[in-house]
């Protein structure tokens, strides 16, 4: 119903999604379940092309050529997206324990080196 005062029409559109959100709500959650797959795809799809500007087939494409492993430790585990956060550039894809082992290292080669020498023994201290 149409109205000229844009106050009332407001007031009507508000009023009508109020006595409509149940009725919606369980029309929405019938749809999720219907389309849950496609809707999780989607999701995913839209995050690593957003965030990454990479499609999934280019993630599994490097998927594969890891043999599904991290490529820091090469053991078979969910893989994460691992970037530089100056460039944006893609290097790997990274299992959860390596990505945050790198982020807490600062992407520092140097500070990694350090580590690496200080576990074998080599000390420069």
């Amino acid at each position: 119903m149409p109205f000229k005062n844009k106050e009332k029409r407001k007031e009507y559109y508000k009023e009508y999604d109020l006595k409509r959100k149940d009725e919606r709500n369980e029309y929405n959650k019938e749809y999720y379940l219907k389309h849950k797959e496609e809707i999780k795809e989607n999701s995913k799809r839209g995050h690593f092309l957003y965030k990454y500007n990479l499609t999934l087939e280019q993630r599994e494409k490097m998927k594969l050529e890891q043999n599904n492993k991290c490529v820091g430790c090469g053991e078979v585990k969910k893989l994460y997206v691992d970037h530089c956060h100056d460039t944006g550039i893609i290097r790997g894809l990274l299992c959860p324990s390596c990505n945050l082992a790198l982020g807490l290292v600062k992407d520092d080669p140097l500070r990694l080196l350090a580590l690496y020498q200080y576990r074998i023994g080599i000390t420069t201290i």
